[in-house]
């Protein structure tokens, strides 16, 4: 038998990003930092001073939360896997089936062929046979001839048997003398 097998084909698996899942976050708080100023005078060299200036610094984090990443990667999965499962099951059926329905063709298919086969053997026995009992017959024939045959044959040599040929050798010797 010759099964038609195909290979099996998984989907592919679609996952949203684990950027979705990061949630992005800012702090913002208050900063000093020293400025340089400069202060001009007429005639005096200008004088430089220090000052505090404060400013807002906003400070950019990101919060993954990875057992959220996790639960949402395992139901992903368990979705996957169980379309996956119910599509596998029906590739398998479907080509269980046509493999059956493919072999049952072979077996019947040789069935046929060994049933033609044998339908064929019988019709020349048959024919055979009647060709054995024409042979027969004609042998039969051709017997009873060779025995009618015989039969002339023995009488023929009981005829010659009995037949005297001595008087005429003795005048074929007298011919000859």
């Amino acid at each position: 038998m010759e099964l038609n097998i195909n290979p099996i084909q998984f989907p592919d698996f679609d996952f949203m990003g684990i950027d979705a899942e990061i949630q992005h976050q800012q702090e913002v708080y208050t900063r000093t930092k020293k400025e340089s100023r400069v202060k001009s005078r007429c005639c005096k060299s200008d004088k430089v001073y220090q000052v505090d200036v404060e400013y807002e610094d906003k400070r950019e984090f990101y919060e993954i939360d990875l057992r959220q990443t996790l639960e949402a990667i395992k139901l992903k999965i368990d979705q996957q896997v169980s379309r996956n499962q119910e599509l596998l099951q029906r590739v398998i059926e479907k080509q269980v089936k046509a493999d059956f329905r493919s072999a049952e063709k072979q077996i019947n298919n040789y069935i046929n062929r060994f049933q033609t086969d044998f339908d064929r053997l019988l019709r020349e026995r048959k024919m055979r046979g009647a060709e054995t009992d024409q042979i027969r017959a004609r042998l039969e024939s051709q017997k009873a001839q060779m025995n009618e045959y015989l039969r002339e044959l023995t009488s023929i040599r009981a005829s010659l048997d009995n037949w005297k040929p001595v008087q005429t050798i003795k005048s074929s010797a007298r011919l000859l003398a």
